[in-house]
C-alpha cells in the first residue's frame, strides 16, 4: 500500500482525526466529568436516606451536587451517527465510566451516568428528552440502580424495570435537543 492511500475505507486522515477524538475525549473527561475522589466513591456510593417518598437533606444535597456535575458540562454535536455523532461520543465517556467500576460488560446503566428520555412514559409523568440521573438507592434494605428526576423541593426515584429502553447515555447531546439549554462548559464536535 502506498503512503497516503486509503485501506478498507479509512485513510490516514480518518486514523488522525479519530486520534484526535480520542484525545479530546480524554481531556473532557480529565477535565470535566472526572472528579479528585473518583467516580465510584462520588456516584457508587448509596443513598440511604430514600423513605419511598423522598430523600434525606444530607442525600438530596449529594444529589444536587452530582447533578450539577454531570450536566454542567455537555458535548454538542451535529448529528446521532458517524464518529463524531451523539452515540460514538456518549460510547467512548461511558467506557471512562466502566474503566471506573471495572465493569466488564457493555451495560449502560452505571452509576452516576446522566441520561435522557428517547421516548415519553406517560403514567410516570416522564418526557421525551427529559434527563434523569442513575444512582444506587436503598430501599426497604435493598440496594437498586434507580433513575432520578428532578422535583420541586427534591428528586423522585423509579425503578429502571420498565424504563430501560426509553434511556440512552447524556453526556453529549445534538445540537438541535440542546437548542434552548444552559450548560457552563460545552464543546461542539
Amino acid at each position: 500500500v502506498e503512503a497516503g492511500a486509503s485501506l478498507w475505507g479509512i485513510s490516514e486522515d480518518d486514523v488522525v482525526a479519530l486520534e484526535q477524538l480520542q484525545a479530546f475525549v480524554r481531556t473532557w473527561w480529565q477535565t470535566r466529568l472526572q472528579t479528585e475522589e473518583g467516580w465510584v466513591l462520588s456516584a457508587g456510593e448509596v443513598l440511604e436516606s430514600f423513605d419511598g417518598e423522598r430523600f434525606g437533606e444530607e442525600d438530596v444535597r449529594r444529589i444536587d451536587r452530582w447533578w450539577a456535575h454531570v450536566t454542567e458540562s455537555k458535548v454538542l454535536s451535529f448529528t446521532r451517527a458517524f464518529d463524531t455523532g451523539v452515540r460514538a461520543l456518549n460510547e467512548m465517556l461511558l467506557q471512562r465510566v466502566r474503566a471506573e467500576f471495572e465493569a466488564q460488560s457493555h451495560h449502560m446503566l452505571l452509576p452516576g451516568v446522566p441520561m435522557v428520555m428517547v421516548r415519553s412514559d406517560h403514567p410516570r409523568d416522564l418526557h421525551r428528552g427529559d434527563e434523569v440521573l442513575l444512582m444506587p438507592v436503598r430501599q426497604e434494605g435493598e440496594v437498586e440502580l434507580m433513575a432520578l428526576v428532578p422535583k420541586e423541593g427534591g428528586y423522585r426515584a423509579l425503578s429502571l424495570s420498565g424504563l430501560r429502553t426509553q434511556l440512552d447515555v447524556a453526556f453529549a447531546t445534538t445540537v438541535h435537543r440542546a437548542q434552548g439549554a444552559v450548560y457552563k462548559h460545552a464543546a461542539m464536535v
